[in-house]
C-alpha cells in the first residue's frame, strides 16, 4: 500500500484553509499611518496581552497597542492592514520584534523553524529513529533519547547488520513491497529533521538542568552569607517548577513518536503534532540563551557577578512561573521610579 504522503504539499494543503488569502511574507502596510516616522517596531510586552507597535519620537517613545490602532483606523477584518497585523501578531510568538520590511517567520508561513540547528542533532534525530525500527524489529522497541549510548549502540557491529532488514520490515508492516525499502528511508529523514529540532531544544534543557546544579552548589558553599544563600534558595526552587514543567513537554513528545509504525502510518498528524510542541518549546527554552551563557561564564570567585546572575534568573523565572500577584509584590520595589520615557496608547 503506498500512503503518497508528500510532507510538503499534504502539511500545506492541511493547513490551508485556515487563511483565505495567501499570507504576506514581508511586513508592510498601505496605510501611511504606518509609515510616518522612520524607526517603527512592533513588539510583544512582558505581562500584556496585545502586541504594541512603537513609535520613536523626539523626546519620548508612544506604544500602541494593537486593538486600538485598529479601532482608531476602523479596520475591517478583511482590510490588508487588518490582515498584516493580525500576521505580525501571530509571528511576534517567534520572534522578539518585527519592523518594515522584515520577513515573516517562517513558522507562519510554512510551519518550519526560522531558529537553526546543528548537524549533530539531525544525526542524534537519525539514530534515535533507526534504533527504533531495529528494536521494533527485535520485537521490544525501545526509545533511547541520551546521544552517548545512541552512538554506542550504532557503533554496535550488531546493530548494523539488523538496520538494512529493519527497513525492508517496516516498508512490508506500512504495505509497501520489500524493494520498496527506499521509501521508508525517505520518510524516516523526514521525521529526524523535524524530530532533530526536538532534540536540539532537548540539549538547551539539559543546560537549564546544568544551571539547576551550579545554584545547588552555591547554596551548599559555605562561604557565601545568608542572603545570597537564600537568594540562590529561592532561584533553585523556581528552577525546580520550570525543570518539571520542560520535562513533562518532552515526555509528552517523546511518548507520542515512541512507537515508530504508529509514527510512520500517521505522517501528517504526527508532523504536525512534533512542530506544535517544537514551537511551545522553543518559545520557552531558546529565552534562556543570554542566561545560560552568563552561567556557563560564571566565576565562582566572583561574588558580585554570582549575586547579579542570581537575581537576573530570579527575575526571569519568577516572570514565568511565580502566579502573577506574588511577582508583582516581588517587583513592586524595584519598581517605585515610573519611567517617563515612554506613553502608551
Amino acid at each position: 500500500m503506498d500512503t503518497g504522503f508528500d510532507p510538503l504539499t499534504d502539511l500545506d494543503e492541511s493547513t490551508a484553509g485556515e487563511n483565505r488569502r495567501p499570507l504576506p511574507e514581508t511586513v508592510s502596510f498601505k496605510n501611511p499611518f504606518f509609515t510616518f516616522t522612520d524607526g517603527i517596531t512592533f513588539e510583544t510586552r512582558e505581562g500584556e496581552e496585545d502586541p504594541v507597535m512603537v513609535v520613536p519620537m523626539t523626546d519620548q517613545t508612544i506604544s500602541m497597542h494593537f486593538p486600538g490602532v485598529i479601532r482608531e483606523l476602523q479596520l475591517k477584518h478583511e482590510d490588508d492592514d487588518y490582515i498584516m497585523l493580525e500576521t505580525i501578531a501571530k509571528s511576534l510568538e517567534f520572534v522578539c520584534a518585527l519592523r518594515m520590511g522584515d520577513p515573516i517567520p517562517s513558522e507562519i508561513l510554512s510551519g518550519k523553524a526560522s531558529w537553526r540547528i546543528m548537524e549533530k542533532h539531525r544525526m542524534i534525530a537519525r539514530h534515535r529513529l533507526t534504533m527504533q525500527l531495529v528494536s521494533w524489529l527485535s520485537g521490544s522497541e525501545e526509545l533511547i533519547t541520551d546521544p552517548e549510548e545512541l552512538i554506542r549502540q550504532m557503533n554496535d557491529p550488531e546493530t548494523k547488520k539488523k538496520v538494512d532488514d529493519a527497513f525492508v520490515s517496516v516498508a512490508e508492516a506500512l504495505g509497501y513491497t520489500r524493494d520498496d525499502k527506499e521509501k521508508v528511508v525517505s520518510l524516516v529523514e523526514t521525521f529526524a529533521e523535524e524530530l532533530a529540532y526536538i532534540e536540539a531544544l532537548r540539549e538547551v534543557f539539559n543546560e537549564v538542568r546544568r544551571i539547576r546544579a551550579t545554584v545547588d552548589e552555591l547554596i551548599k558553599a559555605s562561604k557565601y552569607d545568608e542572603t545570597s544563600r537564600e537568594s540562590a534558595q529561592s532561584v533553585f526552587r523556581l528552577l525546580q517548577q520550570a525543570i518539571q514543567s520542560y520535562s513533562y513537554e518532552f515526555l509528552q513528545i517523546d511518548a507520542q513518536t515512541g512507537e515508530i509504525i504508529s509514527v510512520l502510518k500517521n505522517a501528517n498528524s504526527q508532523i504536525l503534532f512534533i512542530r506544535k510542541v517544537r514551537d511551545d518549546l522553543a518559545r520557552r527554552l531558546l529565552a534562556w540563551d543570554e542566561l545560560e551563557r552568563k552561567w556557563r561564564k560564571l566565576s565562582k570567585q566572583n561574588r558580585k557577578e554570582i549575586e547579579e546572575v542570581t537575581m537576573e534568573t530570579y527575575r526571569f523565572l519568577a516572570l514565568r512561573f511565580l502566579p502573577a500577584v506574588n511577582w508583582k509584590l516581588v517587583t513592586q520595589s524595584l519598581d517605585e521610579k515610573a519611567s517617563n520615557s515612554e506613553s502608551v496608547w
